[in-house]
C-alpha cells in the first residue's frame, strides 16, 4: 500500500508532540488525540466515505486544556467505560479527561508527581 497526502490541516502553530488514533467506541466517531504545545489536546472527529473506508474530513471537536509549552508531552487513550483521554502536563499532574457525550469532558487530575509528566500509558487488558 502507498500513502498518498490528503489534507493539509491547520490545527495549531505551536508544535504537535503527540497523535493518538482511537477508533470508533462507545458511541463516538473515530478521532484523533493531538497533543499541542500551546496547552491544548485536540480532538479531532475522522469521518468516511463514500466510499467506505475513505477519510473524507476532520473536524476539530474540542480543545483539552493541559499545560504545555516546552516538554514534548504524550497523551493516550483508555477505552475504560465511555473512554477517556490521559495526558502527562508540565504542572506535574496527569490529567484525565472523560470523553463519555454526557461527561462534558470533566476532568480529574492526579498530583503525585514532583517533576513534569512526559508520558502516559494504560493497560487495555
Amino acid at each position: 500500500a502507498n500513502l498518498k497526502f490528503k489534507f493539509k490541516f491547520q490545527l495549531s502553530r505551536a508544535g504537535i508532540t503527540c497523535i493518538t488514533f482511537v477508533s470508533g467506541a462507545h458511541g463516538n466517531a473515530p478521532m484523533l488525540l493531538v497533543n499541542t504545545s500551546d496547552s491544548n489536546i485536540n480532538i479531532i472527529d475522522c469521518t468516511y466515505g463514500p466510499p467506505p473506508g475513505v477519510l473524507t474530513n476532520l473536524t476539530v471537536r474540542h480543545r483539552l486544556r493541559v499545560a504545555h509549552s516546552l516538554l514534548p508531552i504524550k497523551s493516550c487513550y483508555s477505552p475504560s467505560e465511555m473512554g477517556y483521554c490521559i495526558s502527562g502536563s508540565e504542572d506535574k499532574g496527569v490529567y484525565i479527561y472523560s470523553l463519555a457525550k454526557t461527561g462534558n469532558y470533566r476532568m480529574s487530575i492526579l498530583h503525585h508527581h514532583t517533576v513534569p509528566v512526559v508520558a502516559v500509558a494504560t493497560n487495555q487488558q
